[in-house]
Protein backbone atom coordinates (compact mmCIF):
# COMPACT_ATOMS: atom_id res chain seq x y z
CA UNK A 1 0.00 0.00 0.00
CA UNK A 2 1.21 3.19 -0.85
CA UNK A 3 0.67 5.37 2.14
CA UNK A 4 1.87 8.43 0.59
CA UNK A 5 -1.30 8.79 -1.34
CA UNK A 6 -3.76 7.94 1.74
CA UNK A 7 -2.13 10.70 4.52
CA UNK A 8 -0.06 13.16 4.56
CA UNK A 9 2.50 15.03 7.29
CA UNK A 10 0.63 18.07 9.57
CA UNK A 11 2.29 19.86 12.59
CA UNK A 12 0.86 22.27 14.94
CA UNK A 13 2.52 25.01 16.56
CA UNK A 14 1.20 27.65 18.60
CA UNK A 15 3.60 30.09 20.74
CA UNK A 16 2.09 32.22 23.54
CA UNK A 17 3.31 34.59 25.92
CA UNK A 18 3.56 32.98 29.49
CA UNK A 19 3.00 36.25 31.74
CA UNK A 20 4.85 34.68 34.30
CA UNK A 21 8.88 35.41 35.17
CA UNK A 22 11.21 34.16 37.62
CA UNK A 23 12.50 36.81 40.04
CA UNK A 24 15.71 36.34 41.38
CA UNK A 25 15.62 39.03 43.85
CA UNK A 26 12.93 37.38 45.38
CA UNK A 27 14.31 33.94 45.07
CA UNK A 28 17.71 35.21 46.64
CA UNK A 29 15.98 37.04 49.77
CA UNK A 30 14.17 34.26 50.42
CA UNK A 31 17.04 31.91 50.59
CA UNK A 32 18.85 34.37 52.84
CA UNK A 33 15.61 34.67 55.16
CA UNK A 34 16.04 30.92 55.29
CA UNK A 35 19.50 30.10 55.06
CA UNK A 36 19.34 28.30 52.25
CA UNK A 37 21.90 28.38 48.96
CA UNK A 38 20.84 30.74 46.51
CA UNK A 39 20.20 27.94 43.83
CA UNK A 40 17.80 26.31 46.71
CA UNK A 41 15.01 27.32 44.48
CA UNK A 42 12.62 29.96 42.57
CA UNK A 43 10.12 32.39 42.72
CA UNK A 44 7.60 32.96 39.72
CA UNK A 45 5.79 35.78 39.60
CA UNK A 46 2.18 36.20 37.48
CA UNK A 47 3.35 39.42 35.67
CA UNK A 48 -0.26 40.29 34.59
CA UNK A 49 -3.83 38.98 36.43
CA UNK A 50 -4.49 34.87 36.03
CA UNK A 51 -7.45 34.89 33.93
CA UNK A 52 -5.90 37.12 31.73
CA UNK A 53 -4.22 34.45 30.05
CA UNK A 54 -6.79 31.99 30.77
CA UNK A 55 -8.69 32.05 27.59
CA UNK A 56 -5.69 31.52 25.41
CA UNK A 57 -4.04 28.63 27.28
CA UNK A 58 -7.84 27.24 27.14
CA UNK A 59 -8.38 27.36 23.24
CA UNK A 60 -4.44 26.30 22.72
CA UNK A 61 -5.06 23.08 25.11
CA UNK A 62 -8.29 22.33 22.85
CA UNK A 63 -6.35 22.71 19.55
CA UNK A 64 -3.57 20.51 20.53
CA UNK A 65 -6.17 17.82 21.57
CA UNK A 66 -7.75 18.07 18.37
CA UNK A 67 -4.63 17.77 17.15
CA UNK A 68 -3.88 14.76 18.42
CA UNK A 69 -7.27 13.45 17.74
CA UNK A 70 -7.26 13.60 14.55
CA UNK A 71 -3.56 12.53 13.86
CA UNK A 72 -1.39 9.55 14.24
CA UNK A 73 2.61 9.90 15.71
CA UNK A 74 5.63 10.24 13.10
CA UNK A 75 8.81 9.78 14.02
CA UNK A 76 10.69 13.50 12.76
CA UNK A 77 10.00 16.94 13.74
CA UNK A 78 7.39 16.79 15.56
CA UNK A 79 4.96 16.78 12.81
CA UNK A 80 2.31 13.59 12.61
CA UNK A 81 0.01 11.76 10.00
CA UNK A 82 -3.13 13.40 9.11
CA UNK A 83 -5.31 10.45 7.01
CA UNK A 84 -6.27 12.37 3.46
CA UNK A 85 -9.69 11.36 4.48
CA UNK A 86 -9.94 13.30 7.70
CA UNK A 87 -7.91 16.41 6.32
CA UNK A 88 -11.29 18.72 5.70
CA UNK A 89 -12.81 17.93 8.92
CA UNK A 90 -9.37 18.53 10.83
CA UNK A 91 -9.19 22.07 8.40
CA UNK A 92 -12.91 23.13 9.49
CA UNK A 93 -12.24 22.15 12.75
CA UNK A 94 -8.74 23.67 13.54
CA UNK A 95 -9.94 27.10 11.51
CA UNK A 96 -12.77 27.62 14.22
CA UNK A 97 -10.36 27.03 16.92
CA UNK A 98 -7.76 29.74 15.40
CA UNK A 99 -10.61 32.37 14.89
CA UNK A 100 -11.06 32.14 18.51
CA UNK A 101 -7.41 32.17 19.34
CA UNK A 102 -6.81 35.08 17.61
CA UNK A 103 -10.17 36.99 18.75
CA UNK A 104 -8.36 35.90 22.28
CA UNK A 105 -5.81 37.58 21.88
CA UNK A 106 -7.01 40.88 20.61
CA UNK A 107 -8.87 40.85 23.60
CA UNK A 108 -5.90 40.62 25.63
CA UNK A 109 -3.46 42.93 23.47
CA UNK A 110 -6.62 45.54 24.03
CA UNK A 111 -6.56 44.58 28.05
CA UNK A 112 -2.25 44.91 27.85
CA UNK A 113 -2.02 48.02 29.08
CA UNK A 114 -4.77 47.84 31.40
CA UNK A 115 -2.86 44.81 33.06
CA UNK A 116 0.78 46.31 33.70
CA UNK A 117 -1.40 49.19 35.60
CA UNK A 118 -3.30 46.64 37.74
CA UNK A 119 0.55 44.83 38.41
CA UNK A 120 1.63 47.80 39.87
CA UNK A 121 -1.08 47.28 42.35
CA UNK A 122 -1.12 43.44 42.32
CA UNK A 123 3.20 42.96 42.73
CA UNK A 124 3.48 45.70 44.76
CA UNK A 125 7.87 45.96 45.59
CA UNK A 126 7.79 43.02 42.96
CA UNK A 127 6.24 45.40 39.73
CA UNK A 128 9.32 45.61 37.41
CA UNK A 129 8.55 47.60 34.39
CA UNK A 130 11.12 46.45 32.23
CA UNK A 131 9.66 42.34 32.56
CA UNK A 132 6.81 43.75 30.23
CA UNK A 133 7.36 43.85 26.37
CA UNK A 134 6.52 47.10 24.99
CA UNK A 135 2.68 46.81 24.13
CA UNK A 136 3.94 47.05 20.21
CA UNK A 137 5.53 43.78 20.65
CA UNK A 138 3.02 41.86 22.53
CA UNK A 139 1.16 40.89 19.56
CA UNK A 140 4.45 38.95 18.24
CA UNK A 141 4.87 36.73 21.42
CA UNK A 142 1.51 34.66 20.10
CA UNK A 143 1.34 32.71 17.01
CA UNK A 144 -0.60 29.70 15.29
CA UNK A 145 1.06 27.72 12.33
CA UNK A 146 0.09 24.90 10.85
CA UNK A 147 2.24 23.08 8.38
CA UNK A 148 0.72 20.15 6.09
CA UNK A 149 3.59 18.59 4.51
CA UNK A 150 3.54 14.95 2.28
CA UNK A 151 4.94 11.82 3.74
CA UNK A 152 8.55 11.26 2.20
CA UNK A 153 9.19 8.68 -0.55
CA UNK A 154 12.02 6.82 -1.84
CA UNK A 155 11.09 7.99 -5.75
CA UNK A 156 11.48 11.67 -4.92
CA UNK A 157 15.17 11.67 -3.80
CA UNK A 158 16.69 12.64 -7.01
CA UNK A 159 20.34 13.99 -6.62
CA UNK A 160 23.74 13.05 -8.68
CA UNK A 161 24.47 10.25 -7.13
CA UNK A 162 26.18 6.99 -7.99
CA UNK A 163 23.15 4.29 -8.70
CA UNK A 164 24.43 2.06 -5.95
CA UNK A 165 24.02 5.23 -3.18
CA UNK A 166 21.09 6.71 -4.50
CA UNK A 167 19.09 3.23 -4.42
CA UNK A 168 20.86 2.70 -0.46
CA UNK A 169 19.56 5.99 0.08
CA UNK A 170 15.70 5.38 -1.30
CA UNK A 171 15.78 2.42 0.71
CA UNK A 172 16.33 3.55 3.73
CA UNK A 173 14.00 6.59 3.09
CA UNK A 174 11.62 3.91 2.63
CA UNK A 175 12.06 1.89 5.66
CA UNK A 176 12.20 4.48 7.97
CA UNK A 177 8.55 5.70 6.37
CA UNK A 178 7.83 1.82 6.62
CA UNK A 179 8.25 1.56 10.64
CA UNK A 180 6.94 5.20 11.41
CA UNK A 181 3.93 3.74 9.62
CA UNK A 182 3.91 0.24 11.41
CA UNK A 183 4.45 2.51 14.63
CA UNK A 184 1.35 5.00 14.39
CA UNK A 185 -0.79 2.14 13.63
CA UNK A 186 0.34 -0.12 16.88
CA UNK A 187 -0.35 3.65 18.95
CA UNK A 188 -3.55 3.77 17.37
CA UNK A 189 -4.14 0.18 18.90
CA UNK A 190 -2.79 1.45 22.15
CA UNK A 191 -5.34 3.84 21.33
CA UNK A 192 -8.10 2.26 21.40
CA UNK A 193 -7.18 -0.43 24.13
CA UNK A 194 -7.11 2.53 26.62
CA UNK A 195 -10.34 3.34 25.90
CA UNK A 196 -11.83 0.39 26.25
CA UNK A 197 -10.17 -0.37 28.78
CA UNK A 198 -11.46 2.69 30.76
CA UNK A 199 -15.11 1.50 29.42
CA UNK A 200 -14.62 -1.78 31.21
CA UNK A 201 -12.97 -0.50 34.77
CA UNK A 202 -15.97 1.84 35.02
CA UNK A 203 -18.92 -0.90 34.14
CA UNK A 204 -16.73 -3.37 36.40
CA UNK A 205 -16.80 -0.82 39.75
CA UNK A 206 -19.99 0.58 39.75
CA UNK A 207 -22.84 -0.86 41.99
CA UNK A 208 -25.81 0.30 44.10
CA UNK A 209 -26.32 -0.25 47.72
CA UNK A 210 -29.16 0.90 49.69
CA UNK A 211 -28.25 2.87 52.64
CA UNK A 212 -30.78 4.48 55.11
CA UNK A 213 -33.34 3.35 52.78
CA UNK A 214 -31.81 5.57 49.83
CA UNK A 215 -29.98 3.93 46.55
CA UNK A 216 -26.07 4.83 47.01
CA UNK A 217 -23.95 4.62 43.53
CA UNK A 218 -20.49 3.21 44.16
CA UNK A 219 -17.81 4.69 41.64
CA UNK A 220 -20.51 6.16 39.50
CA UNK A 221 -19.45 6.54 35.46
CA UNK A 222 -20.30 9.62 33.46
CA UNK A 223 -22.02 9.43 30.24
CA UNK A 224 -18.39 10.52 28.74
CA UNK A 225 -17.58 6.46 28.86
CA UNK A 226 -20.03 5.69 26.35
CA UNK A 227 -19.45 8.98 24.33
CA UNK A 228 -15.96 8.70 23.87
CA UNK A 229 -16.22 4.96 22.69
CA UNK A 230 -18.60 6.49 20.10
CA UNK A 231 -16.10 9.59 18.86
CA UNK A 232 -13.30 6.99 18.77
CA UNK A 233 -15.21 4.69 16.32
CA UNK A 234 -16.55 7.71 14.11
CA UNK A 235 -12.76 8.45 13.81
CA UNK A 236 -11.26 4.90 13.41
CA UNK A 237 -12.49 4.03 9.59
CA UNK A 238 -10.41 7.27 8.42
CA UNK A 239 -7.34 6.74 11.13
CA UNK A 240 -6.84 3.23 10.03
CA UNK A 241 -4.67 4.30 7.05
CA UNK A 242 -3.63 0.99 6.56
CA UNK A 243 -6.23 -0.69 5.92
CA UNK A 244 -5.47 -3.42 9.33
CA UNK A 245 -8.00 -6.02 9.00
CA UNK A 246 -7.80 -6.51 12.60
CA UNK A 247 -8.46 -2.85 13.64
CA UNK A 248 -11.58 -3.13 11.07
CA UNK A 249 -13.07 -6.12 12.61
CA UNK A 250 -12.28 -4.56 15.85
CA UNK A 251 -14.32 -1.20 14.75
CA UNK A 252 -17.58 -3.01 13.69
CA UNK A 253 -17.30 -5.43 17.19
CA UNK A 254 -17.12 -2.16 19.32
CA UNK A 255 -20.29 -0.80 17.47
CA UNK A 256 -22.13 -3.94 17.64
CA UNK A 257 -21.19 -4.92 21.43
CA UNK A 258 -19.92 -1.60 23.10
CA UNK A 259 -22.69 0.81 21.40
CA UNK A 260 -25.92 -1.18 21.91
CA UNK A 261 -26.68 0.66 25.36
CA UNK A 262 -26.68 4.11 26.44
CA UNK A 263 -24.63 5.23 29.36
CA UNK A 264 -28.12 5.23 31.55
CA UNK A 265 -29.07 1.70 30.68
CA UNK A 266 -25.60 0.41 31.81
CA UNK A 267 -26.34 2.28 35.09
CA UNK A 268 -29.54 1.05 35.16
CA UNK A 269 -29.66 -2.55 33.95
CA UNK A 270 -27.01 -4.60 35.90
CA UNK A 271 -27.22 -7.45 33.99
CA UNK A 272 -26.78 -5.47 30.42
CA UNK A 273 -23.45 -3.73 32.11
CA UNK A 274 -22.30 -6.77 33.20
CA UNK A 275 -22.43 -8.35 29.79
CA UNK A 276 -21.43 -5.02 28.02
CA UNK A 277 -18.36 -5.02 30.31
CA UNK A 278 -17.41 -8.94 29.55
CA UNK A 279 -17.67 -8.11 25.62
CA UNK A 280 -15.41 -4.91 26.43
CA UNK A 281 -12.80 -7.33 27.89
CA UNK A 282 -12.94 -10.03 25.14
CA UNK A 283 -12.34 -6.78 22.35
CA UNK A 284 -9.39 -6.21 24.69
CA UNK A 285 -7.92 -10.05 24.37
CA UNK A 286 -8.13 -9.63 20.64
CA UNK A 287 -6.02 -6.87 20.48
CA UNK A 288 -3.85 -8.29 22.96
CA UNK A 289 -0.60 -9.42 20.11
CA UNK A 290 -0.91 -5.72 18.68
CA UNK A 291 -0.71 -3.45 21.68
Amino acid sequence: MDITTKAMLVSLTIKAWSGAKIDKRVGQDVAAREGADNDAGHYSKKLVAKDALAEIKAISGEARTKHYEYTLPWSQDGARILPSAMHAKYAADMRGLQDRFELAVKGFMNDYEGQILLAQRRLGGMFVEADYPDPRDIAGKFSWDINVMPIPSGNDFRVSLSQDMTTAIRQDIEAKTGKAVQDATRSLFERVSKTISHMAESLEDYGEVIENGKIKKINPFRDSVVGNIQELVDLLPALNITGDSTLTTVTEEIKNKLLARTAEELRSMPVVRKEVAQHARKVLEDMEGYV
